[in-house]
């Protein structure tokens, strides 16, 4: 028995001295997983909006995109009328 890190690093450097590169999974925690697809859906959104010639109007306000919510209300009718504005 040893100390959990210096294990696991001994373990890691046998098996790349016997296999080559070694490879191990780590798990993350759920909410780690969830930030990670965040951030890939995010940045893959931000390349296609960025690489698109439509909407330059609009680009040229809002950039960035982001998960982030801009406007919402109750009354539907009240977002038509704003998004037949935009």
């Amino acid at each position: 028995m040893g100390i959990k890190g210096n294990v696991r690093a001994d373990r890691l450097a046998q098996s790349a001295i016997k296999n080559g590169d070694p490879v191990e999974i780590i798990d993350l925690e759920i909410s780690e997983n969830y930030i990670k697809i965040e951030n890939y859906i995010v940045e893959k959104w931000q390349s296609m909006w960025t690489s698109c010639s439509h909407g330059l109007f609009h680009k040229n306000i809002e950039p960035n995109v982001s998960l982030q919510i801009k406007f919402e209300d109750k009354h539907r009718k009240k977002d038509d009328t704003i998004a037949d504005f935009a």
